[in-house]
C-alpha cells in the first residue's frame, strides 16, 4: 500500500493540478454560470483527489482486515450490524 501511494500519488497530484490549471480560466469568465462552473470543477477536483489519496487506501486496508478475519466474503458483518428485528 505504501509503495503504491508513493508510486501513483505524485502522478495523481500532478494530473489534478494540470487539469485544474487548464480549467482555471473558467473562473475568470464574465458569465456567472461559466465562472461558477470553474469554481465547482475546482472543488470537485480537490474532493476527488482527497478521496483517491485518503479514503480509497483506508477502505482497502479495512477490507483486507475484514478478509483476514474471514468475514469479507460473507454477510456475517451485515448480520452483526443489523438488529434482529430487521433480518
Amino acid at each position: 500500500m505504501h509503495g503504491a501511494l508513493h508510486g501513483v500519488g505524485p502522478a495523481m497530484i500532478r494530473t489534478t493540478l494540470v487539469v485544474a490549471v487548464g480549467l482555471a480560466p473558467l473562473m475568470l469568465a464574465r458569465y456567472l454560470s461559466v465562472s461558477m462552473l470553474g469554481r465547482e470543477l475546482a472543488l470537485v477536483l480537490l474532493a476527488a483527489l482527497l478521496v483517491d489519496l485518503v479514503a480509497v487506501p483506508a477502505a482497502i486496508v479495512g477490507l483486507r482486515a475484514a478478509a483476514s478475519r474471514g468475514i469479507a466474503d460473507s454477510d456475517e458483518w451485515l448480520r452483526r450490524e443489523m438488529p434482529a428485528d430487521r433480518e
